[in-house]
């Protein structure tokens, strides 16, 4: 049962009406600037959520498509460009062997003009150190691969999605009566 008393201790006044010890009664002006900055903050942040929406993902750099991201059929390595082409035949990831991983995966740290990571409990990571890690086969070297073989896979689907969205508008200009 919720009495008079303890409604008013929850609002900050004791049951005499007045103030309880240790509570302070907000400003209306800093009142209103809190729940006006809370407002424009909430506004700010539904016009990001808009933005992204509608922008998308970036598309695949230049950069990106000419690093290693495969081999090629006949055993060289492989280019994201050459691997998105379909008339270029190239390994998926998960035909390569281990040791074409890690080779992939060298070379594009190395291809690299400034590459660096930071690794909670294992530092900053050049691209020296890098490479050594994901030859010698490290922990460290072991999930720079991982990462290296997640943003392979999430450039070959845009660079797939951006070409496939490129033939359909090329499709729809050419049906379209001039």
């Amino acid at each position: 049962m919720v009495t008079k008393s303890s409604k008013k201790a929850k609002s900050g006044k004791a049951a005499s009406g007045r103030k309880a010890p240790g509570k302070r009664a907000a400003s209306g002006r800093k009142a209103a600037s809190a729940s006006a900055s809370s407002k424009s903050s909430r506004k700010s942040s539904r016009k990001q959520g808009k933005l992204a929406k509608s922008t998308g993902p970036a598309s695949v750099s230049q950069k990106q498509l000419d690093l290693p991201a495969s081999y090629s059929a006949d055993g060289t390595l492989a280019t994201l460009r050459e691997v998105v082409n379909p008339q270029v035949p190239t390994l998926s990831l998960a035909e390569l062997s281990p040791a074409q991983r890690v080779d992939v995966v060298a070379q594009r740290i190395e291809a690299q003009p400034k590459f660096q990571i930071a690794m909670v409990g294992a530092g900053v990571i050049d691209k020296e150190r890098a490479i050594a890690e994901v030859k010698s086969g490290t922990k460290i070297g072991r999930a720079l691969m991982e990462i290296e073989q997640r943003v392979i896979n999430n450039l070959i689907s845009r660079a797939t999605k951006e070409e496939a969205d490129k033939a359909t508008k090329e499709e729809a200009d050419k049906d379209k009566p001039k």
